[in-house]
């Protein structure tokens, strides 16, 4: 067989000994060592002329992929069983996390849609918001998708995005909310508010001109979260009615 057809042969098995066992292994270093040392022995190896000595090379190499072969097939169905456990297992912690912390989120949402709703009573101005319903996995794919709008005019609006948790790390997801005014400012999403939460207590980072309508504290307690976040929101929610109302 062609030489090089060997090599190719070689780094399709790599790749996919990487793919499958390298899940396996926890040092993800080792499975870079490994594929660093493989591919710049096969490189070296094609910039050599035929000899005994090449051979020999690629057989060793044919070798190992063998031995690695026995042991994965040998072994796939326990490994199998051993990643499906752990992503259940992770899946059970996140979601134990989720229905312990969703009450932040779900609450923020409240606060902003029940201020909305009575000014929309009091006023002719009507301001329309699309909430989804949040996903139980706050650490899943699903929440990175999530996106939320409140359109204050037709040219003003804030997106409101929940993502970047990380439970293994201790990090719930960030309550952030972007404001995009193209009448009078800019046409692009701008960072207006970023609420960070942990296990013991939640801060908020707000943006002029929003930060200098309200007194933020550095932090804020988990006990009191509801009146804090209360009060938050609804200090910048009056800020933005009076804002849009000054343009008519």
């Amino acid at each position: 067989m062609n030489v090089y057809i060997i090599i190719g042969i070689m780094l399709i098995a790599l790749g996919t000994s990487l793919t499958y066992y390298g899940a396996y292994i926890k040092n993800s270093k080792e499975n870079e060592k490994m594929a660093v040392e493989i591919k710049k022995e096969i490189q070296e190896l094609k910039q050599e002329p035929p000899s005994e000595k090449k051979q020999k090379k690629l057989d060793e190499l044919e070798k190992e992929f063998e031995e690695w072969g026995d042991k994965f097939f040998k072994d796939k169905d326990f490994i199998k069983k051993k990643l499906d456990k752990t992503k259940a297992d992770q899946e059970l912690k996140e979601l134990e996390l989720s229905r312990e912390y969703r009450g932040f989120y779900s609450f923020s949402i409240s606060v902003m849609k029940g201020i909305i709703d009575e000014y929309n009573k009091r006023t002719d101005k009507k301001i329309d918001y699309e909430f989804p319903d949040l996903p139980d996995n706050l650490f899943s794919e699903d929440i990175s998708n999530y996106e939320a709008k409140i359109s204050f005019k037709n040219n003003l609006f804030w997106k409101i995005l929940i993502s970047g948790g990380d439970n293994k790390e201790g990090v719930l997801p960030y309550l952030r909310i972007f404001i995009v005014d193209k009448e009078t400012r800019f046409d692009f999403p701008k960072v207006l508010i970023i609420a960070s939460f942990t296990s013991e207590d939640f801060t908020v980072n707000l943006e002029p001109p929003y930060s200098n309508f309200i007194k933020l504290e550095d932090s804020y307690s988990l006990e009191d979260y509801k009146k804090d976040l209360k009060y938050i929101f609804t200090k910048i929610m009056e800020y933005q009615f009076i804002e849009i109302e000054g343009r008519n």
